[in-house]
């Protein structure tokens, strides 16, 4: 279906691979490139985007339940993927479009932002997009996280979302009266 949506494959070539994953019992990832419909080097690429949309559409979930089962990995047509969680938290927040609820995970806007102390934190695997690179360019150590949203000339709800997914995964940090470093929850 997400091949589909983004113009990688027809609509003829989506339903003649779902007519050959039926009667072969493969997957259809599998199926599409022995049909030539997409390439080997493709079929990763689509694996981890569509693991990453999967994941990524839980951040905007309020409620739900889950079950976990505990079994041996599949040997067959399995691909690894190394995504890092950096990415995921920030892009998850990042997708979320309720204000409520970033603001309930909010800091105070007279609160003083800076980098993170720790390379771990601040070197981290993330792919940042334009609104990071906007705020990360606006944090000095000294400024309120009002004056870097304003700085930012990001709309509110962005760059909070922005700030937000950046403080989760440590790339920055509040900074408390006295000059040291809050705890954010992880």
């Amino acid at each position: 279906d997400m091949l589909l949506r983004e113009g990688k494959i027809n609509i003829e070539q989506y339903t003649h691979s779902v007519t050959e994953m039926k009667n072969t019992q493969q997957k259809q990832a599998t199926v599409l490139v022995k049909l030539g419909y997409l390439k080997p080097e493709e079929l990763v690429t689509t694996v981890r985007h569509q693991t990453e949309e999967i994941i990524l559409s839980i951040f905007a979930l309020e409620e739900g339940t889950f079950a976990f089962e505990e079994m041996p990995l599949p040997t067959e047509e399995v691909i690894t993927l190394n995504i890092s969680a950096a990415n995921i938290i920030y892009n998850g927040i990042k997708r979320i479009n309720k204000m409520d609820f970033i603001r309930n995970d909010f800091p105070a806007s007279n609160s003083i932002i800076c980098f993170s102390k720790d390379p771990f934190d601040l070197f981290q695997d993330i792919r940042l997009d334009q609104s990071g690179k906007k705020i990360l360019t606006c944090i000095d150590g000294k400024r309120t996280i009002q004056e870097v949203i304003e700085s930012s000339q990001l709309d509110g709800l962005n760059a909070m979302k922005t700030i937000c997914g950046l403080l989760k995964v440590r790339i920055i940090d509040r900074k408390a009266e006295n000059g040291l470093l809050n705890e954010i929850p992880k």
